[in-house]
């Protein structure tokens, strides 16, 4: 049960990422670099996003234990609400 919820956050992230990206012939580590390069991510995000993948990668291969998952919980949650909750919490003048 914990590599489907591992591998969960990861794919939340592809998809959070294909909304600021949508090349889709790139893997995700290629998207991630790509977006820090180009401004689309602070470089702490695309941080974020590498911890992000690296856990849910592991988690393909049932090699995360809870401790991680959570973490990986937390970041994905840390993750979705910097790029895309707090950005349209600002009004647009």
């Amino acid at each position: 049960m914990i590599a489907y919820s591992g591998l969960g956050f990861r794919k939340t992230l592809e998809f959070a990422l294909k909304l600021l990206d949508d090349n889709t012939d790139k893997n995700l580590n290629w998207r991630i670099n790509a977006l820090v390069k180009n401004g689309l991510l602070v470089k702490s995000m695309g941080d974020f996003a590498h911890r992000i993948r690296a856990l849910g990668n592991d988690a393909t291969h049932d090699d995360i234990s809870l401790d991680e998952l959570q973490e990986l919980r937390l970041f994905t949650q840390l993750f979705l609400q910097y790029t895309f909750t707090l950005p349209a919490m600002i009004p647009v003048k």
